[in-house]
């Protein structure tokens, strides 16, 4: 999506955009599902979006935990919680492991 400097908001499909070369680097990478990104989900993030930028909305599945989630109910468990970690935590406690100051 974009949203214009005078605040109007275009959203528009990988595909639409495939000869324009600010966008030659998602080539190949996305698929379609539809119905999974609601059109609430495009207006909540476009009233966050500031005038004269572009944002991408990605929907995407860690496939590998469907099979720990198998694993873990075939031996009689439950997943009780799952949690995505943002990525600026993930890189703060890496660089206190590594003793690095913020």
């Amino acid at each position: 999506m974009q949203k214009t400097s005078d605040g109007n908001v275009r959203t528009f499909e990988l595909d639409e955009v495939a000869g324009d070369n600010a966008y030659a680097g998602y080539g190949g990478i996305a698929q379609a599902i539809d119905g999974l990104i609601a059109p609430g989900d495009v207006k909540e993030v476009s009233d966050e979006l500031l005038p004269g930028t572009t944002a991408l909305i990605v929907l995407f599945e860690h496939v590998w935990l469907r099979d720990l989630r198998q694993a873990v109910e075939i031996s009689g468990g439950q997943v009780l919680l799952a949690e995505r970690i943002p990525g600026e935590v993930v890189d703060a406690v890496e660089r206190a492991a590594l003793g690095e100051g913020d």
